[in-house]
């Protein structure tokens, strides 16, 4: 089930993540401006690792580095679907959820094509750049700035083939 952006969004800013940790978590007040801290309830521990940041509506423990908004603390405490939580936190504050109208899918669901075909190009790209013969010389020009394949990948590095239709047969080809 999808839910508009507005309506998430009103969520997160009447429910407080303090109050919805509060309830399992012993926050105590830390270090700044609307951040608490207290021991983490995904894993044992004997100090205090996981931080509330309030002004933010964020949680993180520094321990098991499990983080997020108020809807992933719900799913990962009470082990709950996204869906399940944003029913809790809306019944809580009185919010009616309002699902996404048509108009609204078809947008999200082009955002989401979009994105899925930007993602494409760019392992593409990275693919070229790794593998092509003609990718040596900037291959080798990375290289020689001391980056590394593991690099290249982490931070996508991609090679463009002179060709102005070369990623249009790509992805004719698939």
């Amino acid at each position: 089930m999808r839910y508009s952006r507005e309506v998430l969004e009103e969520i997160r800013q009447r429910v407080g993540i303090d109050e919805v940790v509060g309830l399992t978590v012993t926050l105590q007040k830390g270090n700044g401006l609307g951040k608490y801290k207290g021991l983490c309830p995904f894993h044992q521990e004997d100090t205090p690792s996981f931080v509330v940041d309030t002004t933010k509506n964020l949680f993180y423990c520094f321990g098991c580095q499990a983080g997020g908004d108020v809807f992933r603390f719900l799913m990962n405490s009470k082990g709950i679907s996204f869906s399940e939580a944003v029913r809790e936190l809306a019944e809580q504050t009185g919010i009616s959820l309002k699902q996404m109208d048509e108009g609204e899918r078809k947008r999200f669901k082009k955002k989401r094509d979009l994105y899925e075909i930007c993602t494409e190009a760019a392992l593409k790209f990275t693919s070229d750049l790794l593998t092509r013969p003609e990718a040596q010389v900037a291959r080798e020009y990375l290289e020689k700035r001391g980056l590394e394949e593991d690099t290249m990948l982490n931070f996508q590095f991609g090679y463009a083939q002179n060709s102005f239709d070369s990623l249009l047969n790509y992805f004719h080809a698939r």
